[in-house]
């Protein structure tokens, strides 16, 4: 401790009246200490463990319910747009048919008249 008596170090002289200077500042450090050496000493490491393992989980099972809710309104999304179209769709499946047939059948015909394109 500072001794401002002799601008140096505690002297001897000075020094129980350097104790009482500074117990007003260390009282309140000591019961700081004593504070925290109560909740470092409450601390339970199971506990701690458990609820982070708890929160974990909780998170597995939400994810799990949300993927699963996902999957349901996709599913039913495309369900829906297979059977909207469905028409749609057969009718451009037949006109591709159809066309492919035809191309089919010009490149038999092609063929048959052996290279003569001026017909075709």
């Amino acid at each position: 401790t500072f001794c401002r008596h002799r601008q140096k170090e505690a002297c001897r002289r000075h020094f129980n009246e350097h104790c009482e200077a500074i117990v007003p500042d260390v009282q309140p450090l000591t019961d700081s200490i004593d504070e925290l050496y109560e909740k470092i000493k409450k601390v339970d490491i199971d506990q701690i463990a458990h609820r982070s393992l708890d929160k974990l989980q909780e998170w597995f099972w939400k994810s799990i319910q949300m993927g699963r809710e996902l999957f349901i309104l996709k599913y039913d999304e495309i369900v829906t747009l297979c059977l909207d179209n469905k028409q749609f769709l057969e009718q451009t499946q037949n006109d591709n048919l159809e066309f492919i047939m035809r191309l089919k059948q010009e490149t038999e015909t092609l063929l048959k008249r052996g290279g003569d394109y001026t017909t075709f």
